[in-house]
């Protein structure tokens, strides 16, 4: 083979190492620009660990939609119990609440005067109505009051289940979770509160009321206590006021929250009767 030929063959070598160079320097820059496009979807998709939750991405695989976060909250006064005149019709009687209070299971030796609040277990609104207007068993009581705040069940939009009992003990305006009365130095049966104990309470309620959630504006809630108020008339049972609590059934929320301090009269609870 001739010098020239030599020569020839040698550029053609290098002809050809070169453009294998450039096509792999073309193929790492288009996997680099791949792994970016990647890294940087991960890094925009949505993450679960703010909802409580953890989820690795997978490129192509949907993220599941994240828990809707809670949208109660309370709610515009404006027009509750608006309808109610000054002076009530001559066939109704207003008897107002004169004690309401909620105990505290983790505050046990307090209470708190500026909510009604029940809550399961663990947070019960007590209320206590003067009746001494009543002269005979009513043809109706109703209680009345403003729920204007839910807590939602795991940040889902479910209803509250708000359940009145008749009180079997008595109490007054020092009761907290562990006394019945403070002043008195008296306990609880069993040395703290129970409302599933048929001492405090029976166990079916005297009224259940069923809250939308979110509630319209202006929302109010009525329970028939009609035997409860005839019973105390009577004096079949004594008035030891109202329990109120919330249930904690499966996809209900589990706390509400009644109108009392820094609200008119005509947002406190009551119960209105006509004889």
């Amino acid at each position: 083979m001739t010098q020239r030929q030599n020569q020839l063959v040698g550029l053609a070598a290098a002809a050809l190492l070169l453009v294998a160079v450039i096509w792999m320097i073309g193929s790492m820059i288009g996997r680099g620009a791949g792994q970016n496009r990647i890294e940087q979807v991960v890094l925009e998709a949505p993450s679960n660990a703010s909802a409580g939750g953890s989820q690795s991405h997978k490129p192509g695989v949907a993220e599941p939609p994240p828990p809707r976060r809670p949208a109660s909250r309370p709610w515009n006064h404006g027009g509750l119990f608006a309808e109610v005149p000054t002076t009530p019709p001559a066939d109704e009687i207003a008897c107002p609440m004169v004690i309401g209070l909620s105990i505290l299971k983790d505050k046990s030796d307090s209470n708190m005067t500026e909510e009604l609040v029940g809550r399961t277990w663990e947070t019960f609104g007590l209320m206590k109505f003067d009746l001494s207007p009543l002269n005979a068993p009513p043809k109706s009581a109703i209680l009345k009051a403003c729920v204007y705040a839910i807590e939602n069940t795991k940040a889902f939009e479910t209803p509250a289940r708000i359940l009145f009992y008749r009180m079997r003990t008595d109490w007054d305006e020092t009761a907290t979770f562990r006394y019945a009365s403070v002043k008195k130095d008296i306990q609880w049966y069993r040395g703290r509160f129970q409302a599933n104990d048929p001492v405090n309470a029976p166990i079916t309620p005297d009224a259940t009321i069923v809250v939308s959630n979110p509630p319209p504006p202006g929302f109010n809630i009525e329970a028939d206590i009609t035997p409860l108020v005839a019973d105390w008339v009577k004096g079949r049972q004594a008035n030891y006021g109202i329990l109120m609590r919330v249930d904690f059934a499966p996809g209900y929320s589990y706390q509400a929250n009644l109108a009392v301090a820094n609200h008119t009269r005509y947002y406190l609870p009551k119960i209105v009767v006509t004889p």
